[in-house]
């Protein structure tokens, strides 16, 4: 099959890259360009022919590709009209519609349109299509597989509804992109660098995306009914006993309809879907022992008449449990200490230890150290508080 993109621009690369990745060779390729520095560069980069105009030997083809800006659209047209015969023609240009096309075309009927988006760039774009009447069944699958080199394709069947695709999926990324800068601006507020902040909020939201194309489940379940029942859901509690995790060594994922859980005077709206999805994360914990010096314990509330001592090289042995990521970073230096506070006589006690600890970490069972209190030795040079000074 022989494909003729008319223009060169980032859109025609675009899918001129996809379809030679996809097994297309380049000698089934031409592209009419006017300006000489592309056509030298696309003969480089992709192999492909290269026309300066529009003639017999470059619209020698199957498919034709209006690659060109809609505003120089109809003068672009006009040179086709000797070569054009039965082309399925395909415009990926924003805003023309096939009737306008047809005309400028001589009233050429072989039309599909199109719309790709910017990711289309990297071949992870989506493309509206729309058919016109003429346009059989194989020719539609021609042209979902050219438009397939760069992404995915969605039929409509109302050529109005290519504009609706264009605002969703053409003007989409603009928003993802507003959303990530927002991501590394909260992340640059928060103090991490503006390298780990990028990385964080790309990931963040290329990891959403991957995790929102494998689920079959509606982004949100649609209910209706009084205002004043509405206005009071917050949530819609599912017992526990949908979603077992005794056991479970993990991950857990369980769907179920959610309309024998909804309150009383709220339902489902007419054909939507109460269909969802619950999953239950389950990871793995660990232990970490450490073994932590008496002597750095930090003894908090010990009275003023007391002194502290313990056997020299002491220590106490500490377990914890949680995420092992979380463990192997775990710094306890500064965070173990005692209470002293209820502890004012003289005497060798067993006392609690306290761990201030970060968020899914325990220890897995209280420990105690020995301490031995005893009141502090006076010396001479110490003189009370409300002696007066003599002469």
């Amino acid at each position: 099959m022989k494909i003729t993109f008319l223009g060169g621009g980032n859109m025609a690369n675009a899918l001129i890259g996809g379809l030679l990745a996809n097994g297309f060779s380049a000698s089934e390729i031409a592209v009419i360009e006017l300006n000489e520095d592309n056509r030298a560069r696309l003969s480089a980069d992709y192999g492909v022919r290269c026309h300066a105009a529009p003639d017999a030997q470059a619209l020698d083809c199957e498919v034709l590709v209006l690659a060109v800006k809609p505003q120089q659209m109809r003068a672009a047209c006009a040179p086709l009209l000797p070569w054009l015969k039965a082309q399925l023609v395909i415009s990926i240009a924003a805003g023309l519609r096939l009737e306008d096309l047809s005309r400028w075309l001589g009233g050429h009927a072989k039309l599909v349109r199109t719309m790709p988006n910017t990711p289309a760039l990297i071949g992870a774009g989506v493309s509206g299509l729309y058919a016109a009447a003429a346009v059989s069944a194989a020719e539609r699958e021609v042209a979902a597989r050219v438009m397939a080199a760069v992404g995915s394709v969605v039929w409509v069947d109302d050529e109005a509804r290519i504009d609706a695709v264009t605002a969703l999926s053409g003007s989409g990324p603009a928003y993802v992109f507003l959303f990530i800068e927002a991501l590394q601006q909260a992340a640059a507020d928060l103090g991490i660098a503006p390298e780990e902040g990028r990385r964080l909020a790309v990931e963040t939201v290329l990891g959403a995306a991957r995790l929102a194309a494998q689920s079959s489940e509606p982004a949100s379940v649609q209910i209706c009914g009084k205002e004043e029942a509405l206005s009071k859901i917050e949530s819609i509690n599912i017992p526990a006993s949908e979603l077992s995790i005794a056991g479970a060594t993990e991950k857990i994922e369980k769907a179920f309809d959610i309309t024998d859980y909804l309150p009383e005077g709220v339902e489902l709206i007419e054909g939507a879907s109460g269909k969802v999805t619950a999953t239950a994360m389950i990871e793995q914990l660990g232990n970490r022992t450490i073994e932590f010096m008496v002597a750095s314990i930090k003894q908090n509330y010990l009275a003023k008449n007391l002194q502290v001592s313990y056997e020299p090289d002491a220590e106490v042995t500490l377990v914890f449990q949680g995420e092992k990521d979380t463990l192997d970073s775990l710094d306890i230096s500064n965070a173990v200490s005692v209470n002293l506070q209820n502890y004012t006589k003289e005497g060798t006690y067993d006392i609690p230890i306290e761990v201030d600890l970060p968020d899914g970490v325990t220890l897995t069972k209280p420990v105690t150290v020995q301490l031995t209190l005893t009141e502090k030795e006076s010396t001479e040079d110490e003189q009370p508080e409300n002696d007066a000074e003599t002469n």
